[in-house]
């Protein structure tokens, strides 16, 4: 489950396999896929991932609309 996003980066959790810092993963999103390096391991099998290609994982405009409503909280 992906917990917080943004343009360069993906926060998840219930991972299931063990990660290690620095392992590169691909992860997709509905047909949006992106390569992203794993730069933290925290408690709950929570990641923090960091993009590693030069392709845009998420149109500007799906992070746009999930912004807007994380800004009025």
């Amino acid at each position: 489950m992906v917990t917080n996003l943004s343009a360069n980066g993906v926060v998840v959790q219930g991972v299931r396999r063990r990660m290690r810092i620095g392992e590169t993963i691909d992860v997709r999103m509905g047909s949006n896929k992106g390569q992203f390096r794993v730069i933290w391991v925290g408690e709950m099998s929570e990641l923090g991932l960091e993009r590693v290609d030069g392709n845009s994982f998420l149109p500007i405009s799906t992070l746009a609309q999930f912004a807007q409503p994380a800004a009025t909280c």
